[in-house]
């Protein structure tokens, strides 16, 4: 319980804060000056969606997940029509809705976040059928969405840094750590836990970037990893700091004051020349590296989703048959919990749960005061639009934090559309609601289904070590292989960091998960050290000397690609080659199989 709800540290998100104020609080205005408040809460409820759906990157970025996520949100108030249908129907038809969003979410985040809206706008027109026609709500939340979008051109527009520039400063600055780290250790001679923090501050935040950069970020991390010298490693993070400053103010690049022969010297001087060759925030975004190299067909539909899919199903199912057990109108808040916590890619479905209930305690109690303490009208406005602009930055906080102002901002939103004086019973009604929705999301979610992270976690590792194996034959190859390598690293990276969130959902979760999850960490270790190997190698040697046969390079590849199906691992010397280089890759290789198995064995006896 500690570790669920510590509060991480987050800057104030100015710029959202800002955004979410003014395009929740206009509309309600207006409603409330016409005298058509329901309208303005419809229209402030799609821009509220989307400033809680909106993500880091670039403008580019938040703009298409706007143009993805609200059409299919909107669709949700489309549900109500099923009105006409006996209740029984309704429930069945929800579950197989809820079915087909488990399958969609694996597609991506903003189709994740749309049918999660959907289905909780669903919720709400089947609980309301007031609200009819139903196609009115949904233009409704389209025109929010639209006009959330408007302000942020106007913010675009006026935006001189960009946050692509942020993004590139960020990385540069985290390279820059990363030197300054390899220069401590090289100077004691002996591994250092810092330059494993520091190497992984530095891979994986350039996703929003034009692969030119990328490749010279990529390129920058190698050189740094690969480099000995403590004083030239010094220089490198010093240059780097600078760099990192003249990005944020838009200036000239500083000299590099390096060896120029030297490989470090190179990859800055690339790196000073990529980003100085024009508009970071103007170049175009590279496709994800993932998606790219996952050889699957994107239609396909994996089991691991169509369990996942099934659990949704079931959960929203038995949330819209509960209809009754919560007094009056409130029910529908039951299956809109459940669309919430419901998200395993959005974390641990178990520590949503949870946070989701003590938020949720909290934010009533708040809201309940502010009920009873301000009348209805224009001060109950202004408060929902400081809830509004408190949002984003509860969301960088926890999960637990989110609910604590999303709730009371909900509560007094319907408080100020219904009819009555105060609706403080709003806030108990909401409260059982929650519970018992978090109830079937535990139950029918979470516990009652087998939990085998074991495999999950193999199946991931076998990417893994895949996408290593491919990193190797890379930076291993004869000739001048760098757009190879600099593909295979990125994707080897990119790997392991879904590796690592997975690993970090699992954690959070009551045993035998966190307890599984917590023995795969040196794994992880092991593989993340191998990669680091890997790029320092091909940075560093010289393409033109001796080089491994392509018979050994395969031999070692396909003992990586190996580990996690072999039942029988090699030892380092039944592999035998004679690069020096490869007989380390496949010692280390060997000394992974024989954990792995260990674990397997552990996981069968279990």
């Amino acid at each position: 319980m500690h570790e669920l709800t510590r509060l991480q540290s987050a800057p104030w998100p100015r710029d959202v804060a800002v955004r979410a104020a003014i395009c929740v609080g206009i509309p309600l205005a207006l409603g409330l000056v016409t005298d058509r408040f329901v309208f303005g809460f419809l229209v402030a409820l799609g821009t509220l969606n989307m400033a809680a759906a909106e993500g880091a990157g670039s403008y580019r970025s938040r703009f298409r997940d706007i143009a993805i996520c609200a059409p299919i949100a909107a669709s949700g108030y489309l549900a109500g029509y099923l009105a006409v249908l006996p209740y029984p129907a309704v429930v069945v038809a929800m579950t197989v809705l809820a079915f087909l969003a488990g399958i969609v979410n694996s597609y991506g985040k903003a189709l994740s976040l749309g049918t999660m809206q959907a289905l909780m706008l669903a919720a709400i027109a089947i609980g309301l059928p007031q609200m009819g026609p139903f196609w009115q709500p949904a233009l409704l939340y389209l025109a929010g969405a639209v006009f959330y979008a408007l302000v942020l051109a106007v913010e675009a527009a006026m935006d001189f840094q960009r946050p692509e520039r942020a993004i590139q400063a960020d990385e540069v600055a985290a390279l820059a750590n990363l030197a300054r780290a390899r220069a401590d250790e090289a100077m004691a001679g002996q591994a250092s836990p810092q330059v494993r923090l520091a190497r992984r501050e530095a891979i994986g935040r350039s996703q929003y970037l034009h692969p030119a950069i990328v490749d010279a970020n990529d390129r920058t991390f190698a050189a740094i990893m690969a480099e000995t010298d403590p004083a030239a490693l010094r220089s490198a993070a010093a240059w780097l700091g600078a760099m990192a400053m003249s990005v944020r103010r838009r200036a000239a690049a500083p000299p590099v004051s390096l060896d120029p022969t030297g490989k470090l010297a190179h990859g800055l001087a690339q790196l000073a020349g990529t980003i100085g060759a024009g508009d970071i925030a103007a170049k175009a975004e590279p496709p994800s590296r993932l998606d790219n190299e996952s050889g699957r067909a994107w239609f396909s539909v994996e089991r691991p989703v169509l369990l996942a899919a099934a659990s949704l199903a079931l959960c929203m199912g038995t949330a819209f048959a509960m209809k009754g057990l919560v007094a009056g109108v409130h029910w529908y808040w039951i299956p809109m919990t459940v669309a919430l916590v419901m998200k395993p890619d959005l974390g641990s479905v178990f520590a949503r749960a949870v946070l989701r209930c003590l938020g949720t305690s909290v934010g009533v109690v708040i809201g309940a005061a502010v009920m009873i303490l301000l009348p209805k009208g224009t001060v109950l406005v202004l408060v929902v639009v400081m809830f509004a602009a408190l949002l984003p930055w509860a969301k960088s906080l926890s999960y637990a934090a989110q609910a604590v102002v999303f709730t009371p901002l909900v509560l007094i939103l319907v408080d100020l559309i219904a009819p009555t004086t105060h609706n403080i019973d709003y806030g108990e009604a909401r409260l059982v609601a929650t519970l018992v929705g978090a109830a079937i999301a535990l139950v029918l979610g979470y516990f009652i289904w087998p939990r085998r992270h074991g495999d999950l976690l193999a199946s991931e590792f076998s990417a893994v070590m895949s996408a290593t194996a491919d990193y190797l034959v890379a930076g291993c190859s004869p000739g001048d292989a760098s757009t190879q390598i600099v593909a295979a690293r990125g994707i080897a990276y990119a790997r392991l960091a879904k590796l690592r969130a997975t690993l970090a959902r699992l954690l959070a979760e009551p045993p035998p998960a966190g307890r599984e999850a917590s023995e795969w960490i040196p794994f992880v270790d092991a593989a993340e050290e191998l990669c680091t190997r890997i790029g320092a190698h091909a940075a560093g040697r010289d393409r033109s000397g001796s080089r491994p046969t392509a018979a050994e390079l395969a031999v070692v590849a396909d003992r990586l690609r190996g580990i996690s199906a072999s039942t029988s691992p090699a030892t380092a010397a039944d592999i035998r080659v004679s690069d020096a280089f490869l007989a380390e890759v496949a010692a280390e290789a060997a000394r992974i199989a024989d954990r792995f198995n260990a674990i397997a064995l552990k996981s069968v006896t279990r």
